[in-house]
């Protein structure tokens, strides 16, 4: 006897997904693409990259812009400075989407593998008091397909050799 909670495909879990969006809908909850968080994911590596080419080349100019020290504050400033700022402000997007994007993940996947816990918890429950079980844990799973046929004919591999 086969759990159903132990394989999450077939009717119950069908059912609980579209009372799922029927919850979402009735709380009448706009939901957002992730097309947003990519573009800030995106533009959060670019100016990381750039800062750090920035800072590079603000570092190559300023050793060899001669020795006026004001041409040289002038390119930290204008390279080095500016790089690192990039970079900085790259660096917190980036990590800022990443983690946003993982801990969403996360959190749906608690949510999920919560309510597969709590069907199993109430299956044994059920079992354990001899009551009439009900609810998605308990339902039977469906029956297993046919394995597909061999392939006949040409399709067959040549018999090793033996020697």
């Amino acid at each position: 006897m086969t759990d159903q909670s132990a394989n999450p495909t077939g009717p119950a879990t069908d059912a609980r997904i579209e009372q799922f969006r029927n919850d979402v809908e009735e709380m009448k909850l706009k939901g957002s693409s992730g097309e947003g968080e990519k573009w800030f994911l995106v533009i959060g590596v670019v100016l990381l990259v750039a800062g750090v080419v920035l800072a590079v080349v603000g570092a190559v100019t300023v050793a060899t812009s001669g020795a006026s020290p004001a041409d040289q504050r002038a390119n930290m400033a204008q390279g080095s400075f500016m790089g690192i700022a990039l970079a900085i402000v790259g660096a917190a997007l980036f990590l800022r989407y990443s983690l946003a994007r993982y801990l969403r993940f996360w959190l749906i996947r608690l949510t999920y593998e919560s309510r597969a816990n709590t069907d199993r918890v109430v299956a044994a429950i059920e079992r354990a008091s001899g009551l009439e079980p009900t609810g998605p844990a308990t339902t039977p799973p469906a029956p297993p397909a046919a394995p597909p046929a061999p392939p006949a004919g040409p399709t067959d591999p040549p018999p090793f050799p033996q020697g």
